[in-house]
């Protein structure tokens, strides 16, 4: 549907890339005035609605994404089965897909867990736009897809509270956290055992196998230079900021 134009290109900082941005705001606006109208009640349904509409951009952009040979040998040169390391488990990824599911049981650990990982991951990703994605016609499947599942996924955070459908307080930060960090036990234990088949790539779900992934990531494993323990000093700042984003949530909502 969407094909490869030699216009629109879409890469950070650019007037396209502000123009999105902006788009997207004007519409979260539009949509929390009408979320609040509406109650809480009608709000779940029309949530849940919006993440089945993410869910199916989401789906086959990602499935196409491993049959894409250009971007394939872009982040994985030369390496065997490397569709294995593009499968839905990076922290964004899995708040789109259990948010909706939130919503539907009301539980408040995986409310709280989508809500600070969605605000949290489609902001690391658009502030370090990852390999393959840097810059592209807006009307590419790849590039369409990244830039819509990333901010449907942030557009979740102001609905669920204007709705008043969750409001975070500093128990909800432990849950999401505690929440986080057996997910990230889990992803080692499969990055270990995807490595184990020597395909020519590290694993690295949840990102706590490599640390040169980002800057942050190497000073954290500079103090633990343990894979996976690693990430405890990143986990133990994510609360203090995600405590911060409660106060402020708490005065103004």
């Amino acid at each position: 549907m969407f094909k490869n134009k030699n216009y629109l290109v879409i890469e950070k900082g650019n007037k396209v890339y502000f123009g999105t941005m902006f788009l997207f705001l004007g519409l979260t606006i539009l949509a929390c005035a009408q979320f609040k109208a509406i109650g809480p009640e009608k709000s779940r349904f029309y949530l849940i609605c919006l993440n089945i509409i993410s869910l199916l951009i989401m789906i086959p952009y990602r499935i196409r994404l491993v049959f894409d040979k250009e971007y394939m040998d872009l982040v994985y040169p030369n390496v065997k089965h490397a569709w294995v390391f593009e499968l839905p488990l990076f922290p964004c990824n899995t708040a789109e897909i259990l948010f909706g599911l939130a919503i539907y049981l009301k539980s408040r650990m995986l409310m709280a867990y989508c809500f600070f990982l969605g605000f949290i991951g489609p902001v690391m990703a658009f502030l370090e736009i990852p390999k393959g994605f840097e810059k592209g016609s807006i009307f590419s499947y790849k590039i369409f897809g990244f830039y819509m599942t990333h901010l449907l996924t942030l557009m979740n955070i102001p609905l669920l509270l204007v709705s008043r459908l969750f409001i975070p307080n500093y128990v909800d930060v432990m849950k999401a956290l505690f929440f986080f960090t057996l997910f990230s036990l889990g992803m080692y234990f499969f990055n270990r055992y995807i490595d184990t088949f020597d395909l020519g790539y590290p694993a690295n779900y949840f990102f706590n196998m490599d640390p040169d992934y980002h800057p942050i990531f190497r000073k954290a494993y500079d103090m633990i230079s343990y894979r996976f323990l690693f990430t405890i000093p990143l986990i133990l700042l994510v609360g203090v900021i995600l405590s911060i984003f409660v106060f402020l949530i708490q005065i103004f909502v």
